[in-house]
């Protein structure tokens, strides 16, 4: 079967816990284990799953058969394949809206390229994922109970989903990449403490272009 080529979909922990409710901690790692694999082959046969278990096979496939769902003979956990056919569906829309983006961009004078549709940002209970995974990464820890930690590989995304992108381009302030490589690891206290330190970054460094002061900036921002 195809591999999903897709970095990531939405894992709820409700159905998980309903279905292993009845299973003991053997059964339940080899839950997860087939998670695994339907998540890499959209689903396993019989052979596949001897072969994923083990010797584990015969003492958890009876606690594994029952809330498993069949059709032709490949088994599969029901809400983890209608959670992936949704992130599938999600992304083929995110593809389109950047693709007809970029076309009617093609079209047009030069103008504001900070309306790109957000892209690789993943949403779970517990983090916000900004950009696809890659050497550096920093991230904004949770300040308050509601909140979630936003784990972030691209900062010019992050900035578009705080609103901050239009007036930093406006400031000739783009060195997204340089401070991603010289604060690798780094953990933030809250999204003002990114912008800020991004600022500093940025104006420490002379690239050439008209640098705003802050209050010009905040006025852009505002407009």
């Amino acid at each position: 079967m195809a591999r999903d080529k897709d970095p990531a979909f939405l894992f709820y922990d409700g159905d998980a816990s309903k279905d292993v409710s009845h299973m003991n901690r053997l059964e339940r790692g080899c839950y997860f284990d087939i998670i695994q694999a339907q998540r890499k082959f959209h689903g396993i046969t019989m052979e596949q799953a001897r072969k994923i278990l083990g010797k584990d096979f015969e003492k958890c496939w009876p606690a594994l058969e029952m809330i498993l769902s069949c059709e032709d003979g490949v088994f599969f956990i029901e809400w983890v394949r209608d959670s992936i056919l949704r992130r599938k569906a999600h992304a083929e829309k995110q593809k389109k809206r950047i693709q007809d983006y970029w076309d009617k961009k093609k079209t047009e004078d030069h103008g504001n390229t900070t309306v790109l549709p957000l892209e690789n940002v993943i949403e779970n209970e517990n983090e916000i994922v900004i950009g696809l995974k890659k050497e550096w990464q920093i991230s904004v820890t949770k300040k308050y109970l509601g909140d979630k930690v936003k784990i972030i590989y691209d900062l010019r995304t992050y900035f578009q989903t705080t609103k901050q992108l239009e007036g930093l381009e406006q400031a000739g302030w783009t060195k997204f990449d340089e401070f991603m490589k010289a604060n690798p690891s780094r953990v933030f206290e809250s999204d003002d403490f990114v912008y800020n330190s991004y600022r500093n970054f940025c104006t420490s460094q002379p690239n050439g272009k008209k640098t705003l002061t802050f209050e010009e900036l905040e006025k852009a921002r505002q407009k």
